[in-house]
């Protein structure tokens, strides 16, 4: 079974990553090394290639190393940046490191190193779900998952056996997907808005919102793993169809 060593920057990731364990990638092994923001997590990457440079080339084992990163333009960021800061830490050890663009998705960097036990790629996560957000997240793919018809339909079929059994009874009979995501989308979102409240400017705090209408009380981290174990398995491949490929490389 393949292993692969993954650094990203938060908790929705690993979320992620666990569900595509389960669901979709289930052959291969998924090592979660980040989280704590991107400083820690590109400190800890540094920190693995000091300890695997440290060995004998004989002795060496075979690393795959995922790195998972958002892409923060209100922060001045571009995905150039992006690739540039994280060679930056990788070349403290492979000083002619580079990455190369992959062919089919531009989101996606292959490193080329003289490192024969080193593969390491790196997505950039660098699609907003709405033109108008201030940044590229992860959390971007998991919004445009919450918001497929179907990922709501399934949902909200839960909630209406969960409703009849508990105590108080909720009654969820009467909602519609429809009416769901005219909620999360636009009647919220202009509530906001005429009460003279800023605009929601980011994936995570639709996420946030849509947590809300669906009554559940957990983190956007949360709900992204709850989004992916229930999803349609089409949407899932459509949607992160980037990251599946960049751990294809990997695994290969």
């Amino acid at each position: 079974m393949p292993k692969i060593d993954v650094f990203s920057e938060g908790k929705t990731e690993k979320e992620i990553f666990t569900q595509f364990a389960k669901r979709i990638l289930t052959d291969i092994e998924f090592q979660e090394r980040g989280g704590g923001g991107v400083d820690e997590m590109l400190k800890s990457l540094q920190l693995l290639l000091k300890d695997h440079v440290a060995l004998q080339l004989e002795a060496r084992p075979q690393l795959n190393v995922l790195v998972v990163r958002d892409c923060d333009e209100h922060l001045n960021q571009t995905v150039e940046f992006v690739c540039d800061d994280t060679l930056e830490y990788i070349q403290s050890y492979f000083q002619n490191a580079v990455f190369q663009a992959d062919t089919t998705h531009q989101n996606i960097f292959n490193l080329q190193a003289e490192a024969p036990t080193l593969k390491l790629v790196l997505h950039v996560a660098d699609k907003k779900y709405m033109p108008d957000f201030v940044k590229a997240t992860i959390d971007d793919y998991v919004l445009d998952l919450a918001l497929r018809l179907p990922t709501i339909k399934i949902l909200l079929a839960k909630k209406k056996s969960e409703g009849e059994r508990q105590k108080p009874k909720r009654d969820w009979q009467a909602v519609t997907e429809d009416g769901i995501l005219n909620k999360v989308k636009s009647e919220i979102p202009a509530l906001l808005l005429s009460n003279k409240i800023p605009p929601v400017i980011e994936a995570k705090e639709f996420l946030r919102i849509y947590a809300t209408v669906f009554q559940e009380h957990v983190s956007p981290a949360v709900i992204a793993g709850k989004l992916l174990a229930n999803a349609d398995e089409k949407d899932i491949r459509e949607i992160f169809a980037p990251l599946l490929a960049a751990i294809q490389l990997l695994a290969s």
